[in-house]
């Protein structure tokens, strides 16, 4: 019968060998299965698929209804204050993120300057912000889904859109760390669905923590979920133990409010400059001394004692500029008065582009700007050396002969150059006073002849080499103009009873003994806010950044010309760091134009035991008053 007969009997297996049975010849078949696995009984595989199910399920439930509780949920909880570090020497709080995002980038002046290829090419801004969003890029695709395909305020509107604050810490140095470094703690309020997903991730970083080494857990923060939407990332030895009630009642409350600033001069660690005792022990005893830990900036300011605190809110002022209100508490420095400015005979009623009246310490400036000199530079250590040794010859001693009768209040002012100035660049004008009953005129004397090479009464004597110092002395007054070979300005100062004042160019006529002195006012070059002022700020700076745009290009052009002929830098590395000179020289223009109307004063206290007061306006571009 042919095989494929359908009618055909099945065939049979053949016979088992001898002595075998049937079972071991022939073991019952398996039905085959994928794999090579034996398939799962009908009953349970479906209820593991079902049970599978119900869990993925309940899991997406219960996600979606913590959202959705999240997003309805009502807001509340204490400020940020409320749990605020006791400790922190700097912070800064921002009330609403998205408000002031929203707020830049509708303002003309910021997008201008932000579009600037040479501003962007100088602050690297733009550059990081373009790395950020590519590192976001990369993370997995369901992270970007749940918080946003691209890095901007809308997908991070939940995150950080809200009240927002970081403060700064003493610094500390960690084991395996060269350098003490400020560790900080920073605070978001979250809202919706992604910062419910936030809260969850912290949550669950805080529970990995314990398997990982204690100097990764030392490094790394720890998240903390403080209830109403406010969350923190702080170091793990930095404890947030609130609410602190007195801290929440210090909470300013205003409708109006963009941003807080808080700083504690007192505990803030400046970085510290130092000379090698090697370099420094080359002068005297005494110089040596001020030159192996110099003067900073707090002491430069007179701000020792510190103030305990300076807090300062800022908010809109509606017109595209901010105003801020704020207050000093602690030791203000006392103004005992300022000396009178020369008048280079400008216009009555002519407006300075920059006024200011601050504390100083002559002698910490002093050494201050001696230790940038010299430090790094042998070749300027050699000449002060020199000049030190010129100071010794004629008996001067600075800290003992100068500084001691210098007074702690300086003036400051910038103005445009009187009609037909050869030099049309503007001129700064400052003016120290003295111990009238004793100035120090020997001392400021030796320390001109010093500096400048000679010093020469009337005219120039025989020897007279590129740099030196005239004097054309007058009674009770002496005026010094500095004449240097090829420069078309001749810088003056005056020593009187009064004060020590100078000028940045006395005009061409000023290396000539028949030129008339400068007049001198006490209320010259006064700006027009501080005239309008009912009280007068015991501190203050106004400036016109739109007018200083012109001086703030010729001093970044000075500094250029001075890096080019510096022997740091070889021609083919000054022009990789400074392709396009002119664009450089415009955007610090335009950074001056941006800084605007301007101006910070500080108010004594009306009474005892208070703080004084702070205030700030800034407007950019000079805007007008409506």
């Amino acid at each position: 019968m042919p095989p494929d007969d359908p009618n055909a009997p099945p065939p049979q297996p053949p016979a088992p060998p001898s002595g075998a049975s049937a079972v071991e010849a022939h073991p019952p078949q398996q039905p085959s299965s994928p794999g090579g696995r034996p398939p799962q009984r009908p009953a349970s595989f479906i209820w593991t698929v079902f049970r599978r199910l119900a869990v993925a399920l309940y899991i997406l439930l219960a996600t979606w209804l913590s959202l959705w509780i999240a997003r309805h949920a009502t807001e509340g909880g204490l400020p940020v204050h409320a749990y605020s570090p006791e400790d922190a020497v700097l912070s800064l709080r921002i009330w609403d993120v998205d408000k002031s995002w929203r707020a830049l980038e509708s303002h003309p002046d910021v997008m201008e300057l932000w579009r600037d290829p040479e501003f962007q090419r100088w602050s690297k801004m733009g550059e990081g912000l373009t790395k950020a969003r590519a590192k976001y890029r990369k993370l997995p695709g369901l992270v970007r889904r749940i918080f946003g395909n691209e890095l901007d305020r809308g997908n991070l509107r939940d995150l950080v859109g809200r009240e927002n604050a970081v403060y700064l810490l003493p610094p500390r140095k960690l084991p395996g760390e060269e350098e003490a470094k400020p560790p900080g703690v920073i605070f978001l309020r979250v809202q919706g669905g992604r910062g419910t997903l936030l809260r969850m991730v912290g949550a669950m970083a805080n529970l990995a923590r314990k398997d990982k080494s204690e100097e990764d857990r030392r490094r790394e923060p720890v998240f903390h979920d403080l209830g109403g939407g406010l969350i923190a990332f702080a170091p793990e030895d930095v404890e947030l133990s609130g609410p602190r009630e007195a801290a929440a009642a210090r909470d300013i409350v205003s409708p109006t409010a963009a941003a807080e600033l808080s700083i504690r001069p007192r505990d803030l660690l400046l970085r510290a400059e130092q000379m090698s005792a090697e370099k420094a022990e080359r002068f005297e005893e005494q110089v040596a001394q001020k030159l192996i830990k110099p003067p900073d900036w707090l002491d430069i300011l007179r701000l020792r004692p510190s103030p305990d605190e300076l807090r300062l809110v800022l908010e809109p002022d509606g017109h595209g500029g901010l105003a801020g209100h704020g207050a000093w508490a602690g030791a203000l420095p006392a103004n005992h008065g300022s000396a009178a400015l020369l008048d280079p005979a400008l216009p009555p009623g002519t407006e300075p582009l920059l006024d200011a009246e601050l504390p100083v310490d002559a002698g910490a400036w002093f050494w201050h700007y001696l230790f940038g000199e010299i430090n790094g530079s042998e070749k300027n250590t050699r000449r002060w050396l020199e000049r030190m040794g010129r100071m010794s010859e004629d008996g001067v001693n600075l800290e003992r002969d100068l500084f001691p009768y210098a007074g702690g209040t300086v003036r400051l002012a910038v103005a445009p150059p009187p009609d037909g100035w050869p030099a049309k660049q503007e001129l700064l004008l400052l003016a120290l006073p003295l111990d009238a009953q004793d100035p120090p005129r020997a001392a400021l004397r030796s320390l001109a002849r010093a500096r400048w090479n000679d010093l020469f009464d009337g005219r120039p004597g025989p020897g007279a080499e590129k740099e030196y110092v005239l004097r054309f002395p007058d009674g009770a007054n002496e005026r010094f103009v500095l004449n240097r070979e090829g420069k078309f300005t001749h810088p003056m100062w005056t020593v009187t009873d009064a004060g020590f004042a100078v000028l940045s160019d006395g005009g061409p006529d000023a290396i000539f003994p028949t030129a008339p002195a400068p007049a001198q006012n006490a209320d010259f070059l006064r700006s027009k806010a501080w005239r309008e002022a009912a009280a007068k700020p015991a501190w203050y700076l106004h400036l016109d950044g739109a007018r200083m745009a012109h001086a703030f290009g010729a001093l970044y052009q000075m500094k250029l010309e001075d890096e080019r002929d510096s022997a740091k830098f070889k021609a083919a590395d000054f022009l990789e760091r400074h392709p396009d000179e002119a664009a450089e020289v415009r955007m610090f223009q335009n950074l001056a134009r941006f800084g605007g109307a301007f101006a910070l004063e500080v108010r004594p206290p009306e009474h005892s035991g208070e703080a004084a007061a702070i205030e700030l306006r800034w407007r950019p571009k000079l805007q007008s008053d409506p």
